[in-house]
């Protein structure tokens, strides 16, 4: 009986190492992850907010937890309960704690344990992706208008014969 007690003490006190190193291991690679994660309850409050979330909106913890994550990303849901929030890929306009504006990608994710439902957003600040969209378009934009430019100058330094016979 002394043996199976403690073969069974063994047992459990190597699934509790087993689960401590497997949520060290998941909270290393929330704490490391590049993208803001956040977890929401039902009605939007924010619950957790990972230290990349913390620079991207500028806050330190604890807060925002408690805080609407509407008054991070307004607009992202219009219903009363985060479960109104598009659980697909889009790109929105967050404001940080002071009050800027920053483009991000969000993806938000449903969780369901029971009766209870959490959401789990995964936020990326795209600022320096739009602006290098923007530089390009620009670019594309300019080597347009200097082909045609070049155009235009070749034809009035070389006239093509057509255009240089009188009209009748």
């Amino acid at each position: 009986m002394i043996e199976r007690i403690q073969q069974h003490n063994a047992e459990r006190e190597r699934a509790e190492n087993a689960l401590r190193e497997s949520e060290e291991q998941l909270r290393i690679v929330v704490e490391t992850a590049p993208a803001g994660i956040l977890t929401l309850d039902d009605a939007g409050i924010i619950r957790t907010f990972n230290p990349a979330a913390e620079r991207l909106f500028g806050y330190s913890a604890p807060r925002p937890p408690g805080g609407r994550s509407r008054d991070l990303i307004p607009g992202l849901y219009e219903g009363e309960t985060a479960a109104a929030a598009p659980l697909s890929d889009q790109e929105t306009i967050a404001r940080r704690k002071d009050g800027r504006t920053v483009a991000v990608h969000w993806t938000v994710s449903e969780n369901r344990r029971g009766e209870t439902r959490t959401f789990t957003g995964i936020v990326r600040d795209i600022s320096e992706l739009r602006e290098m969209h923007e530089r390009v378009l620009r670019s594309e934009h300019l080597a347009t208008i200097g082909e045609m430019a070049s155009i235009l100058a070749h034809e009035i330094r070389n006239p093509s014969p057509a255009s240089a016979a009188p009209s009748r």
